[in-house]
């Protein structure tokens, strides 16, 4: 069975990730669509299995607007698709899982054209509250059967399919956190700006920060010269494991290090994340992982701390693998 697994960077390539491992795992000859220069996704997912890679364009960056995205690139998006839809028909593939946004939107257009029955897409974890709005549009159309995280989602999706929390497995065996381990931050590939004003107004000490692209890693250490600080990770797994806590805005990531790596973990919402989830869906999520979330743009450094220490001392819940019960559908025919 040829299945392809479009990624389409940060955390939809964490999902791609996470099924692409379990889809190997039972002997599904794999593709990747990515797009093109994506070389993280690219190393990220070779790391997992090993697959040939085809290429396509998004439709538009991150907070670009759509209509300017459309006089720009539209022709060179259409040809792409087109290409793709070719090659996938050629290549005859069985199956697309899609991991959201345009760029997933568009691969999914791509393997219907290629006259792939069977399209997956998978809804984003954050989302308990509202729709993103490519798992909304190939769920309202049948064009894709979405997989969900959670039961609350079934009310977002009712023709959904409910698999369970979708993370990838860790790159080692778990461990319990180390004593006197550090508050481990993650703000993702963009990066969360208003969080790391805060945390270096706050006396922690031990503390690893990834600061992604928004944030340059030399302001923090400069600041800070007793914290780790690195702008980039395709393999957060060995930093979990070192954490004792880890702090993180609305998505994968945090879920990962709370029910793969069984770490604390403190929801850290983004609100110049514009085109995710919004303040319901953190909170949701944050009692789903047995925590909490705090706002940087209204919590004081004291406050911050405070909530540290709580999330410190809960342990995250457990639940069935998302992951490995989607690739046990997928590849047994039972989605």
């Amino acid at each position: 069975m040829r299945i392809a697994v479009a990624a389409s960077g940060g955390g939809h390539t964490g999902y791609a990730a996470a099924l692409a491992g379990e889809l190997a795992r039972r002997g599904a000859a794999l593709l990747y669509i990515l797009e093109p220069g994506d070389e993280w996704s690219r190393r990220r997912l070779l790391r997992v299995a090993e697959a040939p890679v085809l290429h396509l364009p998004r439709l538009r960056a991150p907070g670009e607007p759509l209509l300017a995205a459309l006089r720009r690139r539209a022709a060179l998006v259409s040809a792409s698709v087109v290409r793709l839809a070719a090659r996938l028909r050629r290549l005859r593939v069985d199956a697309l899982v899609c991991t959201g946004s345009n760029h997933s939107l568009l691969a999914a257009a791509a393997a219907r054209l290629a006259g792939v029955e069977r399209v997956y897409c998978t809804e984003a974890i954050d989302r308990l509250v509202t729709r993103s709005r490519t798992a909304a549009l190939l769920h309202d159309t049948g064009a894709a059967l979405v997989l969900l995280h959670w039961p609350r989602q079934r009310l977002l999706h009712p023709r959904g399919a409910l698999v369970g929390p979708i993370v990838p497995r860790p790159t080692r065996r778990p461990r319990p956190p180390p004593p006197g381990g550090y508050v481990l931050v993650l703000t993702g590939t963009v990066g969360n700006p208003r969080l790391i004003r805060l945390l270096l107004e706050t006396r922690l000490e031990n503390v690893v920060v990834q600061t992604g692209r928004l944030t340059p890693p030399d302001l923090v250490a400069r600041a800070r010269p007793g914290w780790r600080v690195i702008r980039y990770t395709t393999d957060p797994g060995p930093l979990i494991e070192g954490a004792r806590l880890v702090l993180s805005h609305q998505g994968l990531g945090l879920a990962e290090a709370a029910l793969a790596y069984r770490r604390p973990v403190l929801l850290a919402f983004n609100p110049d994340l514009h085109m995710t989830s919004g303040w319901g869906d953190a909170v949701q999520l944050a009692r789903h992982l047995g925590t909490e979330a705090v706002n940087p743009a209204e919590a004081s450094p004291e406050e911050l701390e405070e909530a540290i220490r709580r999330a410190a001392e809960r342990r995250p819940p457990r639940y069935p693998d998302g992951a490995a019960a989607a690739a046990e559908a997928i590849t047994g025919g039972l989605l």
